[in-house]
């Protein structure tokens, strides 16, 4: 919880991350999702740096200041509906609350539902029980989120901290247990 930053270094980051960010391709993305996010002082710098005007950002329990947010770019093709955050709530979290699911709804061109939930899940320092539950939390979520609106669009990202050989694993035996959902990174590897 005692941090060494300074503005030296953090000038420094925030300029590593938009090199980062510029050197992948033309422009900056529309959307942005991001975590281990400090406070929205910093994401304000980031934004500033990268030159979006528009985000949300997470308000986590979890008191070490690593939230989550989403940088976007409101135009006539992408408009922001709303934003909601979900704590993950059990016996574990009521002792070691952990990160917040940040959920962002947007329009694009005006007739396209968008959900995005920006995740990041218990650390690997936590039993695999806590991942599983984040699991059962984002995919109650989304389900819920595809019952209103079975049209919409859904994109569940983030760093969600788990290992191959979890067991129960919580993306695989939880969160895709219902072939409603496909993990885009795999699709895309085994394409």
């Amino acid at each position: 919880l005692n941090s060494d930053w300074t503005p030296k270094r953090l000038h420094l980051k925030l300029s590593q991350i938009k090199k980062v960010i510029s050197s992948k391709g033309k422009g900056k993305p529309e959307l942005l999702a991001l975590q281990e996010v400090e406070n929205e002082n910093v994401i304000r710098l980031l934004a500033k740096e990268l030159g979006y005007s528009n985000w949300i950002v997470s308000e986590s329990p979890d008191r070490r200041g690593i939230d989550l947010a989403i940088l976007y770019i409101e135009s006539s093709s992408l408009k922001k509906i709303g934003s909601f955050e979900h704590e993950l709530k059990d016996g574990y979290f009521n002792k070691r609350p952990s990160r917040n699911i940040l959920e962002g709804h947007f329009l694009i061109n005006g007739k396209y539902d968008l959900a995005i939930y920006v995740n990041h899940w218990p650390s690997q320092g936590n039993p695999t029980r806590a991942r599983v539950a984040a699991a059962k939390k984002l995919k109650s979520l989304i389900e819920k989120r595809l019952n209103e609106r079975p049209k919409g669009a859904v994109l569940a990202v983030g760093d969600f901290n788990i290992l191959p050989y979890e067991s129960p694993h919580p993306v695989k035996k939880i969160f895709l247990s219902s072939n409603s959902m496909q993990d885009v990174h795999e699709v895309f590897m085994n394409g």
